[in-house]
């Protein structure tokens, strides 16, 4: 049966890091320790992802906005949508992530698991090679395409 409401965000915290969804209030609340994430985001990508259309994106609802918070740093922000695929169901798609000191936090990724289950039927994840060897293969993923991309 196809799933028609989106999960609601969870906000969970794991020895000393946290992984926290921001909410329109959350994100004005937090602009100035994700706005430098965004910019670095823009810039590590070669323009893919702008910080103006990443944080319009977030303020419209389009994606959901998470940060990896170390007591008030912000180690991380991680940028996801549930798209309907042609079937019906609702799958999750992490689009970005960006931060430091993964080590401490990378364990987190399975909140984001937690939070799909309740109500997706999938989680469709597009990621550098090392990422997908270290984290994705061990939790279960298997991959099924590669992105190739020529600038023209």
């Amino acid at each position: 049966m196809p799933q028609t409401e989106q999960p609601e965000p969870l906000d969970i915290t794991s020895s000393e890091t946290s992984l926290v969804f921001c909410d329109r209030e959350g994100l004005a609340a937090r602009s100035n320790i994700i706005s430098p994430w965004l910019h670095k985001l823009e810039a590590d990508t070669k323009g893919y992802y702008t910080a103006r259309k990443v944080a319009e994106r977030f303020r419209d609802d389009e994606w959901q906005c998470w940060v990896v918070l170390d007591g008030h740093e912000c180690l991380a922000v991680l940028g996801t949508s549930v798209f309907e695929d042609d079937s019906g169901r609702l799958v999750a798609h992490p689009h970005f992530l960006i931060g430091t000191r993964y080590k401490e936090w990378e364990h987190l990724y399975d909140v984001l698991e937690e939070w799909a289950k309740l109500g997706c039927y999938s989680i469709r994840v597009e990621t550098r090679p090392g990422w997908g060897r270290r984290i994705f293969k061990p939790k279960g993923y298997r991959m099924t395409h590669v992105v190739y991309e020529k600038v023209l």
